[in-house]
């Protein structure tokens, strides 16, 4: 069953990379926040239980809300728009996404010894939920002009947001500049970045450092992706390719938080994705699984 479950949903997002040539996952533009109880930011969440999505339906989710330009991000099934009155209109097609199933098992705890139930992934099935613009539901518009000058003096200088995750960042490794190369050095457990002046946008420069922030979270020392020693990751073989997409993704969704997401970036995301999508196309479990583990490593980068 989970094999056709991921081909039904992997379909449509490989047509809209192969379309679009990257993941059109963020706007080019800064919401202003009206009313706080309306707005709920670009996050895709679930509109009757307020809950957020996570791995890879969040940016799936964000792809579809950018592609029908949908101005919120909020989400839900059809029993649970009828829970609240609220009706999906007739003839709006349905975005299918992933739910895991969940099986009950007794494992043996090996400190006491007793046995505990657990619950744990078996498989995967999908759901259907339409964008809260696709139901009877008259939502109030708050303010959400484009922030032009904002965007301007960013490439001026520092952008905050950004600023603010990295100093998040608890256990950050030692970030040294200069140089042509961006490179995050497991064994010395260091980030290495050109200078800030060298980039072509202040876009850029974040993304950048992000996806090395992002590589230098797998270190055995925080959420051991990997063995910094094991030769494999330095061989640029299979597990160097997924830990890059893992970074990619990663550092895609922190650019999209901290409002740095432009074009330049998106055309760098988009050489990575073209390389890889043969590979995910044979391997549709891949992209779940890096999708997974990029957002623990955001979590853990923004003390989530």
């Amino acid at each position: 069953m989970s094999e056709k479950v991921f081909k039904i949903v992997f379909d449509e997002m490989f047509n809209m990379v192969e379309k679009y040539g990257y993941l059109p996952w963020d706007r080019p533009w800064k919401m202003r926040k009206g009313n706080e109880e309306d707005v709920f930011g670009f996050a895709p969440k679930n509109f009757v239980t307020n809950k957020p999505y996570s791995g890879f339906n969040t940016m799936y989710l964000c792809m579809i809300c950018n592609v029908a330009q949908y101005e919120q991000n909020l989400w839900a099934g059809y029993k649970q728009y009828s829970s609240e009155g609220i009706f999906v209109r007739k003839g709006q097609k349905a975005t299918k996404i992933l739910a895991p199933i969940m099986r009950k098992i007794e494992q043996k705890d090996n400190i006491t010894g007793e046995i505990e139930e657990k619950l744990i992934c078996v498989g995967f099935r999908y759901v259907n939920v339409w964008n809260i613009h696709q139901t009877t539901y008259e939502i109030e518009e708050a303010e959400s002009e484009e922030v032009l000058e904002e965007a301007e003096e960013d490439l001026l200088g520092i952008n905050d947001e950004a600023e603010k995750i990295i100093s998040e960042y608890k256990d950050i490794p030692p970030v040294s500049f200069g140089g042509n190369r961006a490179y995050y050095y497991p064994a010395g457990d260091n980030i290495r970045l050109p200078k800030k002046e060298q980039f072509e946008s202040l876009g850029e420069y974040y993304n950048t450092y992000f996806h090395e922030m992002i590589h230098s979270t797998g270190h055995s020392e925080r959420l051991s992706r990997f063995d910094e020693n094991k030769v494999e990751f330095a061989s640029r073989g299979e597990d160097y390719s997924f830990e890059e997409l893992v970074a990619e993704l990663g550092a895609c969704y922190l650019s999209s938080e901290a409002g740095v997401l432009d074009f330049g970036t998106k055309k760098n995301s988009a050489a990575y994705l073209q390389n890889w999508l043969k590979q995910l196309k044979s391997n549709q479990k891949w992209l779940v699984e890096a999708s997974v583990k990029a957002e623990k490593a955001c979590k853990y980068i923004l003390n989530w």
